[in-house]
């Protein structure tokens, strides 16, 4: 493991609180809510939709190319920043990017390999609770990453409905392997 993943891995509960608290008081510069303190509307009353987007040192779009061993130390860790958030933000319903959206290229040989990894991430578990469980929605990506007339023809794909069809097929086996329902958030936009 690198220098990013061990800080990643033992970073304390409370360094993450720590993290969490110090993001929630800056002020928005990039959001829906700029010059605004966070604090305003990430706070004990939020009951709004949370979406976790963890790029480092992992992330739930390059999953198909972790092993099982690197999923599992990823997953602890978000579960353990979404229990700890929860502490800031009890009512806020949180999803995690790209948990339960398996491919953007809409590949079928790559789609059945990364949905198995997306199940096994969905099963990790840590204090008690599965990434499934931690999540209160799923967010699938409908927008189009590329402009018509792209060489894979990705964005025909989605015109064709394949990126909707890719969804449903997720969610239909996050409920057979998971027996519960997740509402499915649909994340329409880039931005």
């Amino acid at each position: 493991a690198d220098e990013g993943e061990l800080r990643y891995i033992h970073a304390t509960d409370d360094e993450i609180r720590q993290n969490i608290q110090n993001h929630i008081n800056e002020i928005d510069n990039r959001g829906t809510s700029p010059g605004i303190p966070r604090s305003e509307y990430l706070n004990e009353n939020t009951t709004g939709y949370i979406m976790f987007d963890i790029e480092s040192p992992r992330n739930l779009g390059g999953i198909i190319n972790y092993s099982d061993e690197e999923i599992t130390w990823f997953v602890e860790g978000l579960i353990r920043r979404i229990q700890i958030f929860k502490e800031f933000c009890p009512k806020a319903k949180v999803g995690v990017w790209r948990f339960g959206d398996v491919d953007f290229r809409l590949v079928e040989e790559i789609f059945q390999p990364r949905l198995e990894k997306q199940l096994f991430a969905g099963k990790v578990s840590y204090n008690g609770q599965t990434l499934h469980d931690a999540v209160d929605y799923i967010g699938g990506g409908f927008y189009p990453y590329f402009g018509p007339g792209d060489p894979n023809g990705v964005h025909q794909k989605y015109l064709d409905g394949v990126r909707v069809d890719f969804i449903k097929r997720v969610k239909e086996a996050f409920v057979e392997s998971f027996g519960s329902k997740k509402p499915l958030i649909p994340i329409l936009s880039f931005r």
